[in-house]
Formats: C-alpha cells, structure tokens, sequence
C-alpha cells in the first residue's frame, strides 16, 4: 500500500503541518494577531481577546445566540443547546443528527474530522431490520478505509440532507442540502452490526477542523458551526451538554470563568505544561515539564490516556499497596494537572477517572481491543486490581506516544470546554458537575460511580498511531508530523 493511501485509510492524511498553528517555543503566552484591519476571518478588532481580572480569557462579542463570536458576522446557525444521551453504561455520549430526512444517533468526536453513519451496499450488512443512510449508495463513488477506536470501518462518499436535531425535530438554521457524508459499508465494529432495536448509535459526528485546504466540507462548517460548547455531567445517568453556537458573553456572565489557548495543529488539542500527580501537599512530576505536550481532547473516548513514562510514574504512586475499592480509594489517589499557557491549573480528582465496573462484569469481559489500551490491568496492580472481589477501574489508557496526552471524557466531567473554529481556539471553564457555572458552595461529597466496562472506547488517535507504527517509520513519521506531534519532540523545542 502506499504510504499516502496508508495515512488517508488511517484517517491521518492532512494538509501540510505549516497550514497550522504550531506551538510558539519561545513563549507559553497567546500572541494576538496586530494588523491594520480585519481580514476575512480573522478576528474584528471589538472581538478581540479580552483579560478578566481573575486571569482568565474570553473572546466573544457582545450580541446573541445568533452570533458565532470572532468571525464578526451573523451565523445562519442560530444558537441552542442540546442535551446528549449518555449510552454503553455511562461510557459514551451521544447527539442526534438528521441525514437524509432519517434521524440518527452519533457519538459526537472532538478527535475526528466528518460524519460517518452507517449505511448498506450490497456486499455490505445483512439484517432483519436496520436504518441506513442510502441502502445502496453509487457503488462507483470512492471509499475509503478508516479506523474508530472500536475497530475499521469502509466508507463510500456521498452527500445529502443534513441537520442538526432541536427539540426533537431537523433545525431550521443549522442545516445543509448537500452535505458531505462517509457512508459505513463494511466494518467490524460489533455496536454497529446490530438491529436498530439494540443499537445505541449509528456513526460518527466528527467536528474537528482537519486539514484548512477542505474545512468547508466539514461537517461543522457545512451545519454554519462556529463554536461549539461540550461538558459531560457528573452523574451519568443525566448525561452532557452540547451547546451550538453558544454567546461566549452570556456564558461569563452565568460566572463562567474562561482561560483561552491557541490550537496546535488539526485536532483540537493545546501546548500544556507541568503534567503533575497532587495528593495532599506533595507533588510529583510526571512529564511536559522542561517542554510542553500535545494534549488532544477527545470527547469520544472513555479514557485520560498518557504515554508511558508518566504511566510509570502513576503506576510508582500505586506502589504495592493494597487500596481499597469502595469510596475511601478516592481520598489516597492522586488528583492529575497541568499548567495551560495562561498560567492556570486544570485538575481533575479521582471520582472523575476511577469507577466500580457495573453488573458482574470483571476484567475477563472486557474486549481485548479494551484491556490492551488500558494502562492498569490486574496484571500490573495485582495487589489492587488484582485482588479477589476488587471491581475497581481506572479510566487511564496509554496515549502510545511520547509528550502526547491524550484528555478523554473524565476531562469533561469537571470543565465546560468551548470550542472556536473562527479563531482556532479553545476555552475553558470548571463547571458545577451539572454543567452549569460553578459556585462557591462546598462541592458535595465525591462518590464513587459505576461503568460498563465493556463499552468503553479508547482514543481511536491513538489506535490510528499504532497502526502507523506497525506499518513503516516513514509512514509513522509522516503520521506524527502530520498531527503536530513530531514538533514536541524535545530535540526540536
């Protein structure tokens, strides 16, 4: 296979790495753009970044839910929130989409770039019964083959009806007639093989940027998406947020206190520094400390993944004691940080990456696709995990690569994460557990909370770089480079 087939079926072939914000070596401060005027697309001058007094940014202008921010202009998308399912045990979370005037159910991926749905051709599926997205889609159109975090999949290309889903029904604003789609014609991907009855989503609703040279085939840019509000509650049984086009203004003002950071490269992912372990007074240094680290969010992985040598360091944390697996654990494990470019500390507590694996569900049930992305088994912690009855789990996975982390859904159960396609920037914010502004009231109890251990997903980036590395070191190379990784390599910092 050739290297640049290779990469497109690994999802990896992306415009050139100079097209991207790349990391400002000599300076952890956000450079603002200074011209004499305003480009198309480039941020007005009354929309520039403003600096609160707590040490915080927010960009946004002024007017409502009808305005995308820094792009100065009116959006066709008018603003609304949606509430996401969450699906698998608590392990995914969902959006409704409408594509071709059917409506659809996708893990919604801040870590891919396009919508996928399932879909028939006729070497495709065979089931009693199934919804698809064009039975028998032009059997001369392109495919091409990709990896989710669950498995490979086919898709042919296409394009239809779109939109997005408000108050149950096709948005009027949010919408496209000839929107891009990767119809799935063949995958291995056991979720998508069932019934619609058993099934718990139909595909992919990708909306990260990718590669400039084709953003507006995106799916956010088809849908007129110029930012995007994501957090996931607490307490799964009430799933997350997804807030459209959402008024960075009106946030700030519910007492949202935002810190925002440039993009590196196409994913949605930051430069961070100081990768720490806290518990009580001490600190331990786990990584991006003399550089920083790409640090990717990934709302569709159930996982915090980090690469191998801070694993090590955790896994020393864990020593060979015997901890317990009830709610006393939360109070000896360690709370995970880092320093974002602002200057500001993001943290998240062991009630966010530490569940009991619901049922009777052990380590055995899980898939191995799973377990292998797991970072602790109970064949590395046997005096924890490996113990008789412990029904623990640690929602840590290895990211399979130096100076890359990667920020999966525990992420989102403790900061409301902003989105900006405008302005290729991210904000963010600690949120209540609820999705909502915080407060200053005491935090409840922490509460050790249940899983399916069965569905979890590991970072389908991750994956995708493993099977690069299995593949050829020019193909991993041009992989790495591609992603923005390779410019955090500490040689070339």
């Amino acid at each position: 296979m050739k290297k640049l087939g290779l990469l497109a079926w690994m999802g990896l072939a992306l415009a050139d790495e100079q097209e991207w914000p790349t990391y400002a070596r000599n300076s952890m401060v956000r450079q603002a753009t200074s011209t004499g005027g305003s480009e198309a697309g480039s941020p007005d001058e009354s929309d520039q970044i403003k600096v609160f007094s707590t040490g915080f940014q927010v960009s946004g202008s002024a007017s409502g839910d009808e305005t995308y921010g820094n792009l100065g202009k009116k959006s066709g998308c008018r603003g609304f929130t949606e509430e996401l399912r969450a699906v698998g045990g608590g392990a995914q979370y969902v959006s409704d989409i409408y594509v071709g005037y059917q409506k659809f159910s996708c893990i919604l991926d801040t870590s891919s770039f396009d919508l996928s749905i399932i879909g028939m051709d006729g070497r495709g599926f065979v089931r009693s019964k199934a919804r698809f997205h064009k039975r028998f889609p032009n059997p001369h159109a392109e495919t091409k083959d990709i990896i989710f975090s669950s498995g490979p999949a086919r898709i042919r290309k296409a394009k239809d009806f779109v939109a997005l889903v408000k108050n149950s029904k096709p948005s009027q604003s949010c919408r496209a007639q000839q929107c891009p789609i990767g119809t799935i014609v063949k995958t291995t991907i056991a979720e998508l093989q069932l019934d619609d009855d058993k099934r718990e989503y139909d595909g992919v609703c990708g909306i990260a940027m990718g590669p400039k040279d084709k953003s507006q085939n995106r799916f956010v840019s088809q849908m007129d998406v110029k930012r995007i509000g994501i957090c996931f509650q607490k307490d799964i049984s009430k799933g997350g947020v997804a807030h459209w086009n959402y008024n960075a203004k009106k946030k700030v003002e519910e007492g949202f206190k935002f810190s925002t950071l440039t993009v590196v490269g196409p994913y949605w992912a930051m430069a961070l520094t100081n990768s720490r372990a806290e518990l009580g007074t001490e600190q331990l240094v786990l990584g991006c400390q003399d550089s920083p680290c790409l640090t990717v969010l990934d709302s569709s992985s159930s996982l915090y993944s980090l690469d191998s040598s801070s694993i090590s360091k955790v896994r020393q944390i864990m020593g060979e004691r015997h901890l317990p697996c009830d709610e006393s654990l939360l109070e000896v494990l360690p709370t995970f940080c880092y320093t974002d470019e602002n200057g500001n500390s993001l943290c998240i507590k062991p009630e966010d990456y530490v569940y009991k694996m619901s049922g009777d569900y052990t380590f055995e049930d899980i898939p191995a696709y799973i377990r292998e992305s797991l970072a602790f088994t109970p064949q590395n912690l046997p005096n924890f995990l490996g113990r008789i009855g412990c029904r623990c789990i640690l929602l840590i996975g290895s990211s399979t690569e130096k100076h890359m982390h990667i920020l999966g859904m525990p992420w989102f159960k403790s900061f409301w994460w902003g989105f900006e396609t405008g302005s290729s920037s991210i904000s963010w914010s600690r949120h209540d557990g609820s999705c909502n502004a915080p407060t200053d009231e005491a935090e409840p109890p922490a509460v050790m909370r249940e899983i399916n251990p069965t569905k979890l997903q590991p970072s389908a980036l991750a994956v995708r770089l493993e099977y690069a590395k299995k593949s050829a070191p020019q193909v991993f190379q041009a992989a790495r480079e591609q992603i923005g990784l390779a410019q955090f390599d500490s040689d070339e910092l």
